[in-house]
Protein backbone atom coordinates (compact mmCIF):
# COMPACT_ATOMS: atom_id res chain seq x y z
CA UNK A 1 0.00 0.00 0.00
CA UNK A 2 1.26 3.42 -0.93
CA UNK A 3 1.50 5.89 1.84
CA UNK A 4 1.05 9.52 1.16
CA UNK A 5 3.70 11.96 2.30
CA UNK A 6 2.85 14.73 4.63
CA UNK A 7 2.62 18.15 2.94
CA UNK A 8 5.80 19.40 4.63
CA UNK A 9 7.83 16.63 3.04
CA UNK A 10 6.30 17.25 -0.41
CA UNK A 11 7.26 20.91 -0.12
CA UNK A 12 10.82 20.00 0.94
CA UNK A 13 11.17 17.60 -2.01
CA UNK A 14 9.82 20.23 -4.43
CA UNK A 15 12.23 22.80 -3.00
CA UNK A 16 15.19 20.41 -3.35
CA UNK A 17 14.18 19.64 -6.94
CA UNK A 18 13.83 23.35 -7.77
CA UNK A 19 17.25 24.13 -6.24
CA UNK A 20 18.90 21.28 -8.17
CA UNK A 21 17.38 22.42 -11.46
CA UNK A 22 18.37 26.02 -10.68
CA UNK A 23 21.99 25.09 -10.05
CA UNK A 24 22.04 23.03 -13.22
CA UNK A 25 20.62 25.89 -15.29
CA UNK A 26 23.03 28.44 -13.81
CA UNK A 27 25.97 26.12 -14.54
CA UNK A 28 24.92 25.83 -18.17
CA UNK A 29 24.58 29.61 -18.45
CA UNK A 30 28.01 30.10 -16.87
CA UNK A 31 29.62 27.78 -19.42
CA UNK A 32 28.38 29.79 -22.39
CA UNK A 33 30.70 32.34 -24.00
CA UNK A 34 30.32 35.84 -22.59
CA UNK A 35 28.11 38.13 -24.64
CA UNK A 36 30.98 40.49 -25.51
CA UNK A 37 33.17 37.81 -27.09
CA UNK A 38 32.67 37.43 -30.81
CA UNK A 39 34.04 34.32 -32.40
CA UNK A 40 35.63 35.30 -35.71
CA UNK A 41 34.34 33.46 -38.73
CA UNK A 42 36.74 30.96 -40.23
CA UNK A 43 39.16 32.77 -42.44
CA UNK A 44 38.82 32.28 -46.13
CA UNK A 45 41.63 30.12 -47.45
CA UNK A 46 44.32 32.26 -48.97
CA UNK A 47 45.68 31.15 -52.26
CA UNK A 48 49.14 29.93 -51.40
CA UNK A 49 51.92 29.66 -53.90
CA UNK A 50 52.12 26.14 -55.22
CA UNK A 51 54.87 24.14 -53.63
CA UNK A 52 57.50 23.05 -56.10
CA UNK A 53 57.77 19.39 -56.93
CA UNK A 54 61.12 18.44 -55.40
CA UNK A 55 63.14 15.34 -56.17
CA UNK A 56 66.11 13.80 -54.43
CA UNK A 57 68.84 12.19 -56.46
CA UNK A 58 71.97 10.42 -55.26
CA UNK A 59 75.21 11.12 -57.10
CA UNK A 60 76.47 8.09 -58.94
CA UNK A 61 80.09 8.11 -57.78
CA UNK A 62 81.24 8.56 -54.20
CA UNK A 63 83.78 11.28 -53.58
CA UNK A 64 87.03 10.05 -51.99
CA UNK A 65 89.99 12.29 -51.15
CA UNK A 66 93.20 11.74 -49.23
CA UNK A 67 94.25 14.74 -47.23
CA UNK A 68 97.85 15.86 -47.02
CA UNK A 69 99.90 15.82 -43.83
CA UNK A 70 98.33 12.68 -42.44
CA UNK A 71 94.89 14.21 -41.94
CA UNK A 72 93.37 11.00 -43.27
CA UNK A 73 91.09 9.85 -46.00
CA UNK A 74 87.53 11.04 -46.48
CA UNK A 75 84.78 9.32 -48.37
CA UNK A 76 81.50 11.07 -49.17
CA UNK A 77 78.30 9.93 -50.73
CA UNK A 78 76.18 12.90 -51.69
CA UNK A 79 72.61 13.40 -52.72
CA UNK A 80 71.00 16.53 -54.12
CA UNK A 81 67.54 18.04 -54.01
CA UNK A 82 66.36 19.47 -57.33
CA UNK A 83 63.04 20.78 -58.61
CA UNK A 84 61.41 18.20 -60.86
CA UNK A 85 61.48 20.63 -63.80
CA UNK A 86 65.31 20.71 -63.62
CA UNK A 87 65.78 17.04 -62.80
CA UNK A 88 66.23 15.59 -66.27
CA UNK A 89 68.80 18.21 -67.32
CA UNK A 90 70.75 17.72 -64.10
CA UNK A 91 70.64 13.93 -64.41
CA UNK A 92 71.95 14.09 -67.97
CA UNK A 93 74.74 16.48 -67.00
CA UNK A 94 75.80 14.39 -64.01
CA UNK A 95 75.60 11.14 -65.99
CA UNK A 96 77.47 12.43 -69.02
CA UNK A 97 80.08 14.48 -67.18
CA UNK A 98 80.57 13.14 -63.65
CA UNK A 99 84.15 14.39 -63.54
CA UNK A 100 83.01 17.93 -64.28
CA UNK A 101 81.33 17.97 -60.89
CA UNK A 102 83.44 15.52 -58.88
CA UNK A 103 86.77 17.24 -59.56
CA UNK A 104 85.68 20.64 -58.18
CA UNK A 105 83.97 18.90 -55.26
CA UNK A 106 87.21 17.09 -54.43
CA UNK A 107 89.24 20.31 -54.65
CA UNK A 108 86.73 22.12 -52.43
CA UNK A 109 86.83 19.28 -49.91
CA UNK A 110 90.64 19.40 -49.73
CA UNK A 111 90.50 23.18 -49.15
CA UNK A 112 87.87 22.69 -46.45
CA UNK A 113 90.05 20.13 -44.67
CA UNK A 114 92.83 22.72 -44.47
CA UNK A 115 90.47 25.53 -43.45
CA UNK A 116 88.79 23.55 -40.68
CA UNK A 117 92.08 22.30 -39.23
CA UNK A 118 90.75 18.78 -38.89
CA UNK A 119 93.74 17.61 -36.88
CA UNK A 120 92.95 20.04 -34.06
CA UNK A 121 89.19 20.59 -34.36
CA UNK A 122 88.10 17.13 -35.44
CA UNK A 123 85.77 16.10 -38.22
CA UNK A 124 82.56 17.58 -36.77
CA UNK A 125 83.19 21.15 -37.95
CA UNK A 126 84.02 19.93 -41.44
CA UNK A 127 80.97 17.64 -41.56
CA UNK A 128 78.72 20.54 -40.53
CA UNK A 129 80.05 22.88 -43.25
CA UNK A 130 79.94 20.35 -46.10
CA UNK A 131 76.34 20.63 -47.44
CA UNK A 132 76.37 24.37 -48.09
CA UNK A 133 79.89 24.37 -49.53
CA UNK A 134 79.13 21.43 -51.83
CA UNK A 135 75.89 23.07 -53.00
CA UNK A 136 77.75 26.25 -53.91
CA UNK A 137 80.46 24.34 -55.82
CA UNK A 138 77.92 22.25 -57.73
CA UNK A 139 75.73 25.22 -58.64
CA UNK A 140 78.78 27.18 -59.80
CA UNK A 141 79.74 24.28 -62.06
CA UNK A 142 76.20 23.95 -63.44
CA UNK A 143 76.08 27.69 -64.06
CA UNK A 144 79.38 27.59 -65.96
CA UNK A 145 77.88 24.88 -68.16
CA UNK A 146 74.84 27.07 -68.84
CA UNK A 147 72.47 24.90 -66.80
CA UNK A 148 71.46 27.51 -64.21
CA UNK A 149 71.63 26.80 -60.46
CA UNK A 150 69.38 23.76 -60.04
CA UNK A 151 70.75 22.34 -56.77
CA UNK A 152 68.56 23.42 -53.85
CA UNK A 153 70.17 21.29 -51.18
CA UNK A 154 73.02 18.83 -50.79
CA UNK A 155 72.58 15.86 -48.48
CA UNK A 156 75.55 14.03 -47.03
CA UNK A 157 74.36 10.44 -47.24
CA UNK A 158 77.58 8.91 -45.96
CA UNK A 159 80.63 10.52 -44.37
CA UNK A 160 83.62 8.32 -43.68
CA UNK A 161 86.84 9.66 -42.22
CA UNK A 162 89.84 7.43 -41.55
Amino acid sequence: MIQSLPPSRIGAAALALALTLGFLASGLVALRLPQGVIVPPPSAPTEAEPTPDLRYMGLRDPLVVTAAEGAGRIGLELGVMIEATDLSRAQLYLRDQPGAVNAPLGEALLRMIEDHQVQTQGWASLRHALPEAMRTVMNDRFEQAGEGRPILEVLVIDFTAR
